[in-house]
């Protein structure tokens, strides 16, 4: 049966896969498509996927080479690659769960409102016991790209890459997905060029469940996933200042509050050491190609490493 909407599963880890199939099986409405596309994983993915080809509409494909942890984004693409005649995407995840009417409101969403390229989902964080973390930050029903990214870099919002809902002729006609390593701001800045004409919107009630443990890139601290982080993150600031100024969109957001967001992630890390955070700070500047902040980024590292020090004396002390 042919559906409008495909759901795509990029597939490595098996702790949670049970679970974010079981809240697919689920949905109210089953006018969708699932693609899963195993990232050539050591462990036995398909035995837990037959668990449920009988309840779902599923293509399981397992590839031959292991891409995602060479290039996330670049598997995120062969995994939309498997699709055949859907018009929406949605790009989900093998650790998080969706809201048993997600499908149903969606559906209810895109025929009252023809005129959106991407949609979106409100979000809660859970932990790895299913718990709550944190209830669902409630978007404005329409967001543009400009705003969005203020909000994103001011932590008036957080946003995951489960979120969204794209038309494949959006996808097709922006070429894809923005390429950042490791995919950290990938999402983001796909979502905006998706959004850029239409805006953003938001599908109200249902929500979907990000969730927050050791397993996912998010809580990853060592060195060189820090650095390798903030580095995505210069890139996407410089993405986004030569995706407004392509676009004739007027940019809300400060080059003090892009700056700050960028170096929020290093500073407040207790895994570097001093010296390297201040070579952090040295290279942001000079990407963001701006001297009259040195003195506040100083300041503020400064700040930041007193907070460092204080967390570290807490944490000896238990």
């Amino acid at each position: 049966m042919k559906h409008k909407l495909a759901i795509v599963l990029p597939a490595y880890k098996p702790e949670f896969l049970r679970d974010t199939l079981q809240s697919i099986a689920d949905q109210d409405d089953i006018r969708f498509k699932l693609y899963i596309g195993d990232d050539n994983s050591p462990f036995d993915l398909k035995h837990i996927v037959s668990e449920f080809t009988d309840r779902i509409d599923l293509v399981y494909y397992r590839f031959e080479n292991n891409l995602g942890s060479q290039d996330l984004v670049a598997h995120w693409k062969r995994c939309v690659d498997l699709i055949q005649d859907e018009e929406w995407i949605w790009l989900f995840s093998d650790d998080d769960i969706m809201d048993v009417s997600c499908v149903r409101t969606f559906y209810k969403y895109i025929e009252k409102d023809k005129n959106c390229d991407i949609v979106r989902f409100n979000a809660s964080i859970i932990d790895q016991h299913g718990w709550v973390l944190k209830k669902p930050t409630i978007f404005p029903a329409t967001l543009n790209v400009a705003d969005f990214f203020l909000q994103k870099i001011t932590y008036q919002l957080s946003s995951f890459a489960i979120e969204c809902i794209f038309k494949r002729s959006v996808y097709e006609k922006k070429g894809g997905f923005i390429n950042f390593d490791l995919g950290w701001c990938s999402d983001d800045a796909s979502w905006m060029n998706f959004g850029q004409e239409t805006s953003i919107k938001t599908i109200p009630g249902a929500i979907v469940k990000w969730r927050k443990s050791n397993l996912n890139i998010t809580t990853w601290d060592d060195k060189p996933i820090l650095f390798r982080k903030v580095n995505a993150q210069i890139d996407f600031v410089q993405w986004v200042v030569r995706f407004f100024d392509a676009h004739d969109i007027k940019d809300n957001s400060s080059t003090f509050q892009k700056l700050r967001w960028i170096l929020d992630l290093p500073f407040c890390s207790t895994a570097l050491t001093f010296k390297e955070k201040v070579k952090i700070g040295k290279e942001a500047l000079q990407a963001i190609e701006i001297t009259f902040l040195t003195i506040w980024v100083w300041l503020y590292l400064s700040y930041c490493e007193l907070k460092c020090c204080l967390k570290r004396i807490k944490m000896n002390q238990q």
